[in-house]
């Protein structure tokens, strides 16, 4: 656990490699960010925020009763829904077949098998039968919360936020930045949007951060160098997908491979699937 003892607020950062950081900001309130893992549970919270309404973002929210949600409007509905789990998975899925309504033959059921293992892997792992009995409230873009500023930062999903600590020059960025190597864009979800995430990238850039605690891995201490490295990086990881781009369908499945640098399994089984739609703009 990594902690930040500051003039006004006490930071507890619990990150991991492979599951989603929680972290505990004391301020005027005890704000709970990204309750996924199974920690703090037996401090007093007084909020939850959201990054964004992915599972593995909100898994042990069930253990907090009662305490107030901030999240992205967009995710309201999702959150106050009988089967929120469910209702993620079923959005991506909704935009898969948008993707592919065009498209026909073994190259549409390529698309919707690799989708839909991809959508396997990363949701059953954190698929509950429940509902969550908080008060999910909106946040709005820019406002300010005992001094914390939250930004709408989308391009890993829509619902996307960030927190700026503007006197410790601390973001807390969700998945739109993880881990500290040479990493692109968390950007390859069927909802994703690259180019909404670079504009993200750019306006976080602007606010001159000096630590990063990401979504998932440990905190990034130079934050500013790390989102110019990923603004380049996947500026060229772009041009390369282009470049590769080829009128036989699965060649260019496995050309856009070699453009994915330092992604995982899952990311490469979802390219295709994003990159079709970024490319043909359906």
């Amino acid at each position: 656990m990594e902690r930040f003892e500051l003039e006004n607020c006490f930071i507890e950062y619990k990150g991991s490699r492979y599951l989603s950081s929680v972290i505990l900001l004391r301020k005027e309130k005890n704000i709970l960010i990204d309750p996924g893992r199974k920690c703090f549970l037996k401090e007093k919270i007084d909020e939850i925020w959201l990054t964004h309404i992915h599972p593995d973002h909100f898994f042990y929210l069930k253990k907090f009763p009662n305490i107030p949600v901030y999240i992205h409007p967009e995710g309201i509905k999702i959150m106050k829904s009988e089967k929120p789990y469910k209702e993620v998975i079923l959005r991506e899925i909704k935009e898969v077949d948008r993707i592919t309504k065009n498209i026909k033959g073994m190259r549409k059921i390529f698309i919707i098998l690799s989708s839909r293992l991809f959508l396997i892997l990363f949701g059953t792992p954190f698929y509950r039968k429940e509902r969550f009995n908080n008060n999910f409230i909106p946040f709005k873009d820019g406002e300010e919360r005992y001094g914390i500023r939250i930004y709408f930062t989308p391009g890993h999903s829509p619902d996307s936020v960030s927190f700026f600590l503007e006197k410790e020059r601390i973001l807390i960025s969700g998945d739109l930045i993880v881990k500290r190597k040479p990493f692109s864009l968390n950007a390859l979800l069927p909802l994703s949007n690259i180019e909404e995430g670079i504009k993200s990238l750019r306006f976080l850039k602007g606010l001159n951060p000096e630590i990063v605690l990401p979504g998932h891995g440990r905190p990034i201490m130079n934050g500013l160098k790390k989102i110019n490295e990923m603004i380049y990086l996947t500026e060229r990881e772009i041009e390369c997908v282009k470049k590769k781009w080829h009128r036989n369908f699965y060649l260019t499945y496995f050309n856009i491979q070699r453009c994915l640098k330092n992604k995982s399994i899952m990311a490469r089984l979802s390219s295709i699937v994003f990159y079709s739609k970024f490319l043909y703009r359906r």
